[in-house]
């Protein structure tokens, strides 16, 4: 409660959804319901071969889709049109939680990554539905404080029907955290997702109405106080190529107002993405100003610097996106949540970890010379969402 009220502005508009003063509007007709719950919008993109998967096996299921936060919940109504409802999730407070199981009355409950809340997984139990953690993952830091709350974390992690994690690292927390029998190792479900891919018509339409014509650069993905950061390592990249382009996509939309300001601060010239009728192409920059544009963008620059990887308390985002539409990475070294990405784009060499220091160096080498020097032979292990549904369909009692 102290955090929602500190943090009231962004959760604006959403504020009776997430205190149960205002009930979503569901209209759920199948006894056949499955929750899926994704923080945000990596968790939800993650989600998406799951639900494709899940379809397939349980074609008379209704889905469910839940999130926290308002990037997610825009993530959820464009990637899974198919669910059912897409919901925000409320503050764990039991009455609250309490209600809302009821209403939609799970069968199971898949949690993406993370992101436990005792009261939601008690009452879903409680009606007598499963609980999976699919696409598991926990931080040294969450796993310690598991550790120093022993009662808690049996009370909480008991009431889990499988432990679905990422890799071995995950596997050997949890298995201090709960019994070992519960646990399975089933990859990475953000390496099976199939990335929408632009015809070359639409990817030089997008690149007209951006004017783009030399060298870009994203930003993707930023944190506070990356633009900032970065922007002045490029100060000196544009003396060196004064005609590149860079695009800033923030990776909140709460922080688009704050990217702007600090633009005009420092003087750069810039446009907003969602204006297009005020872009002249003699901008420095381009700020996104919408969500959910990251894939198509990645299609049509040079390099992609991928943001919340320079600073020590966010530990990456997704570096394989870029990747995956073949345009090589750079990513700075605080990687700790995106341990497997980071290994698989190193060792196919699709991608950089970079300091803020070699930041300019490694561009400008980039730029003046052909950016083939990346292998695109970066296609990492896929099948997470097969291993998922079949380790899936043991507990969850549905019509298959």
């Amino acid at each position: 409660m102290p955090k929602f009220l500190l943090s009231w502005n962004k959760y604006k508009g959403t504020i009776l959804y997430r205190l149960g003063l205002k009930s979503p509007n569901l209209q759920l007709s199948s006894v056949h319901v499955i929750w899926i719950h994704a923080v945000s919008a990596g968790e939800t993109k993650a989600a998406i071969a799951l639900v494709a998967q899940l379809q397939q096996t349980f074609p008379d299921a209704q889905i469910v889709i839940s999130n926290t936060t308002r990037t997610g919940h825009m993530e959820a109504k464009k990637s899974l049109p198919q669910a059912k409802a897409h919901i925000f999730l409320p503050l764990d407070f039991s009455w609250i939680m309490s209600v809302l199981v009821k209403q939609i009355s799970p069968r199971a409950l898949f949690l993406v990554e993370g992101d436990f809340w005792f009261h939601l997984v008690y009452h879903v139990k409680k009606i007598g539905g499963k609980v999976v953690l699919v696409n598991g993952k926990i931080s040294e830091r969450s796993y310690k404080r598991f550790r120093f709350f022993p009662f808690f974390t049996r009370r909480l992690f008991s009431l889990f029907d499988l432990f679905l994690v990422q890799n071995d690292t995950y596997f050997k927390r949890f298995s201090h955290l709960v019994d070992t029998h519960k646990i399975h190792i089933t990859g990475n479900l953000k390496w099976d997702v199939t990335p929408d891919l632009l015809s070359l018509s639409q990817k030089n339409d997008l690149k007209t109405q951006l004017k783009l014509a030399n060298k870009t650069i994203i930003l993707a993905s930023t944190h506070d106080p990356e633009e900032k950061w970065l922007l002045e390592k490029l100060d000196i990249l544009w003396q060196l190529f004064p005609t590149l382009k860079v695009l800033i996509a923030p990776r909140h939309p709460e922080r688009f107002q704050n990217v702007s300001s600090l633009l005009q601060k420092k003087n750069y010239s810039y446009a907003l993405s969602s204006n297009p009728s005020q872009i002249t192409g003699d901008e420095q920059v381009i700020l996104i100003d919408q969500m959910g544009q990251l894939i198509k963008l990645y299609q049509i620059v040079d390099l992609a610097i991928v943001g919340g990887s320079f600073i020590t308390h966010i530990g990456g985002h997704n570096i394989f996106e870029p990747v995956s539409v073949g345009t090589p990475v750079l990513f700075g070294p605080y990687m700790h949540t995106q341990k497997d990405l980071q290994k698989q784009i190193l060792q196919s060499q699709s991608g950089l970890e970079i300091t803020l220091d070699s930041l300019v160096e490694i561009i400008s080498k980039l730029l003046s010379f052909p950016l083939s020097v990346f292998s695109q032979n970066s296609s990492p292990i896929q099948g997470a969402a097969k291993k998922t549904i079949d380790l899936l369909q043991n507990v969850v009692e549905l019509k298959a």
